[in-house]
Order: structure tokens, then C-alpha cells, then sequence
């Protein structure tokens, strides 16, 4: 991976991050936290920190934009 794309994907992980914060799903806190829904969040942030996955960019935002 050159410099660029080693800057893209810091800006790609930290875009991911501040939306996960902005996501009610997660931090809401409710009795019954849907264990599902916490996870795939994980595992998206994961693929998007280890291989700048634009997908789970992509879902990520989206589940941003339904909490907002």
C-alpha cells in the first residue's frame, strides 16, 4: 500500500468511527441491547480498518443516517 492510500484509508477509518459515535443503535441504552445489531457494527468498522472495505463504509453510513 503506497502513502495515498495509506491516507485514504486513515480518512475512511476515521469517517467510519465519528459515524459508529453519531449511531443511537449503539449507544442507546436500552434494557435489551439487539446483540445482532452491535456486532455486525464491529465487524464492519473491522473491515473497514483492516482492508478499507468501502461496502461496510457503506453500511455503516447507512445505519448513521437511520439513527440520525
Amino acid at each position: 500500500m503506497n502513502q495515498e492510500q495509506e491516507i485514504n484509508n486513515m480518512r475512511l477509518i476515521k469517517e467510519a468511527v465519528y459515524l459508529q459515535t453519531k449511531d443511537e443503535g449503539i449507544w442507546f441504552r436500552a434494557r435489551y441491547m439487539p446483540e445482532h445489531y452491535l456486532q455486525e457494527s464491529l465487524r464492519d468498522l473491522h473491515l473497514v480498518i483492516e482492508h478499507g472495505d468501502i461496502e461496510a463504509m457503506n453500511r455503516i453510513k447507512e445505519r448513521a443516517d437511520t439513527s440520525m
